[in-house]
């Protein structure tokens, strides 16, 4: 079964592969740089991935996702955002600041939730 996962730039790999030492897959990998992309190929059968238990508990509750236990209790990540200092950096702290406020993986995807 191929493991989908995000893009081999994301710094969320490195964590899995930690996690899943020994046991990283090398081959049938599939990356993709979307969390909703993944959560599709996984419901349509393409492999399995590692994704929001919170954002996408609506999928495994209408049994489209299975949650896999492990014995290794999964890793937990902090998201941070990051950019260069210059002439733009008050637009990008605003974009920043704005992803903040409104990103949350707690949020069911689908739950109409606005903020």
């Amino acid at each position: 079964m191929s493991l989908i996962r995000q893009d081999m730039e994301s710094g969320l790999n490195s964590v899995y592969d930690d996690w899943l030492q020994p046991y990283t897959a090398e081959k049938n990998l599939f990356t993709i740089n979307s969390l909703l992309a993944m959560a599709g190929l996984t419901v349509a059968g393409f492999g399995i991935c590692c994704l929001p238990i919170d954002y996408f508990y609506p999928l495994v509750t209408s049994r489209k996702l299975a949650i896999l236990k492990t014995t290794k209790a999964p890793p937990k990540s902090l998201y941070c955002a990051m950019y260069a200092k210059n002439a733009n950096a008050m637009l990008y702290k605003e974009v920043a600041m704005l992803a903040k406020d409104v990103c949350n993986f707690g949020i069911p995807y689908g739950s109409g939730v606005s903020v």
